[in-house]
């Protein structure tokens, strides 16, 4: 039986748990980019958050990296374009991820939750970027009903085209969000490390 979000309990990444993320991430490319044990290993020591979604069983069903912007030496072009349009500091989304088991069911959904509520009080804007071309139709569904706003377009190596997004922190995301979310992710690159403690079950 597939579990909902109510039994998803998110943690701060371990060691042990690289292996499958780093299968999960790789299984989910073109929507994010490949990563390497070494690429997982920095965001482990320097993300701002490194959040996986364990099920019951102690399986890993998702996983969240943010970052803390502007001052991440990272060296993502899409992280750089927050860098160069925003005015003030941003927490900016790396990569969301979602298993096969529990798309469609609120997993997504419930980890922007918890990035808005990392974010809080902390940065004025939460910070994301998804494909225009080829077009991501349910993820810019998925961001625009969760309250995020486009702030420009990029274009990328390969003819690609990018949304660039913002959402305002001192706002709560709006209670019609649909559930789940494809997205793109960014290139790996080095950030300095702020990461809250995370040990509790989101409701």
């Amino acid at each position: 039986m597939t579990d909902s979000p109510e039994s998803i309990t998110l943690r701060t990444l371990t060691d042990a748990d690289i292996p499958a993320v780093l299968v999960m991430n790789n299984a989910a490319v073109p929507a994010v980019s490949a990563l390497a044990l070494t690429d997982l290993a920095w965001f482990q020591a320097e993300a701002e958050a490194f959040v996986v979604a364990v099920e019951p069983q102690g399986g890993i069903v998702a996983f969240l990296i943010l970052l803390d912007g502007p001052s991440c030496p990272y060296p993502s072009e899409n992280y750089r374009w927050f860098v160069d349009h925003h005015r003030e500091p941003f927490l900016y989304v790396d990569r969301i991820v979602v298993g096969a088991s529990v798309r469609g069911l609120g997993t997504g959904q419930l980890l922007y939750r918890h990035a808005i509520e990392i974010g809080t009080g902390r940065w004025p804007a939460l910070s994301a970027e998804v494909n225009l071309r080829p077009r991501n139709d349910a993820s810019l569904r998925f961001h625009a009903a969760f309250g995020f706003r486009e702030v420009g377009q990029r274009e990328h190596t390969g003819g690609g085209r990018l949304a660039m997004l913002s959402f305002d922190l001192s706002a709560g995301p709006s209670s019609s969000t649909p559930i789940d979310l494809p997205r793109s992710g960014a290139a790996v690159g080095p950030t300095p490390n702020r990461r809250p403690g995370l040990n509790h079950r989101e409701r």
